[in-house]
């Protein structure tokens, strides 16, 4: 994911219903039809999703509380 579109919520959302169609298609192409695979399947993408929303909303809380220049330290 490009770091520009990272930020964006609807950038997110289109990348992960591609992921998920990506996954569909995946699937089907590989003739896998146990519901118990699928299942597994698709619950890895979600907890992926979620990891990354979760890394996202960290970040925005960080960027919110944190002063622009955060990261340096003024040793003078």
């Amino acid at each position: 994911m490009d770091k520009s579109d990272r930020g964006d919520p609807d950038a997110r959302a289109r990348i992960y219903r591609s992921a998920r169609n990506a996954v569909d298609v995946g699937l089907r192409k590989q003739g896998i039809t146990d519901p118990q695979v699928i299942a597994a399947q698709y619950d890895y993408l979600e907890k992926l999703i979620d990891t990354i929303e979760a890394g996202e909303r960290n970040a925005a809380v960080v960027e919110a509380i944190a002063p622009a220049d955060a990261g340096r330290l003024d040793l003078a």
